[in-house]
């Protein structure tokens, strides 16, 4: 098996600014359909996490056209990001390529407050790279 990097960045739905202090966690779907945790970060003043490194096919199955029933050339992750003053955002199927830095951007949007009914979670369905 061979490895991708990934980093996230949060930043505001709004402004565009970086938001410190985030809970960003990282799940790969696990026999039975349930998710397993592979990774928790926090972002820093940039609104950027730590590189992780997560299991991805070896690049050289990106180097012939797709037959059926061949696996994709890229493992997949969920990425869900948090943080108290803003609203949770998942993206989900996020691609991971063997010896690639992924850099995925997540905007949160800021919470109506407390005793206000918050927006419901956002969700992301990241679209199949077609290799």
């Amino acid at each position: 098996m061979a490895y991708g990097t990934l980093i996230s960045r949060v930043r505001t739905s709004d402004a565009d600014l970086p938001i410190e202090n985030a809970a960003v966690a990282y799940y790969k779907a696990a026999p039975g359909g349930v998710k397993r945790l592979v990774g928790l970060r926090m972002t820093d003043r940039s609104g950027a996490t730590q590189p992780i490194s997560l299991n991805a096919p070896d690049a050289s199955a990106s180097l012939q056209p797709d037959a059926a029933g061949d696996p994709e050339p890229y493992g997949v992750v969920d990425i869900v990001a948090d943080h108290p003053d803003y609203n949770r955002v998942t993206v989900r199927q996020v691609q991971v390529f063997d010896g690639i830095l992924t850099t995925q951007e997540i905007f949160l949007v800021p919470s109506p407050g407390i005793g206000v009914d918050a927006f419901s979670d956002t969700v992301y369905d990241t679209p199949d790279q077609g290799l």
